[in-house]
């Protein structure tokens, strides 16, 4: 999938959680500095206040019911999956998942890291993380385990 379909779902992401916290000012303006740092390429720097704002949120006494922090884990590790660092989104997605992130979330994000080896052609690997997390979404997730291993049938 391309950058510019990233950028749109990370976009979408970030008014969500804009609603979620209530447009608190303090917090919206750690949320578009990350925003802006990661579309102008300082994603560690953007990590670096993703992770600041998590603990923030944490901290704060004035977490919503249904907020949970540990979404910001989704967007970090969408910034190493974009870098190309499989292992660190995967670590990312493994904490927000641990902490009860949305689970079409996580598997949204697990999927596209199985595409991230499929286009490496480690067709194995995307075929076993989607085995590991197939409980997520078990038709999704299957669907996709058919899809790469008609791939590797053709090649």
């Amino acid at each position: 999938m391309s950058n510019r379909f990233w950028q749109k779902c990370n976009l979408l992401l970030y008014f969500t959680l804009v609603l979620l916290i209530g447009c608190n000012t303090a917090h919206l303006s750690d949320l578009q500095q990350a925003q802006q740092l990661r579309q102008s390429g300082q994603t560690e720097r953007a990590i670096e206040i993703y992770k600041k704002h998590l603990e923030q949120r944490l901290n704060s006494k004035g977490l919503l019911p249904n907020e949970n922090p540990y979404f910001y884990e989704i967007l970090i590790g969408d910034i190493y999956l974009e870098q190309g660092k499989a292992s660190e989104a995967l670590g990312a997605y493994k904490t927000a998942r641990e902490h009860e992130v949305e689970r079409s979330l996580v598997a949204d994000r697990i999927r596209q890291a199985a595409r991230c080896y499929e286009n490496n052609k480690a067709y194995d690997a995307a075929i076993e993380l989607l085995k590991e997390n197939r409980e997520l979404d078990e038709l999704g997730i299957d669907s996709e385990i058919d899809r790469i291993y008609r791939k590797t049938l053709d090649n």
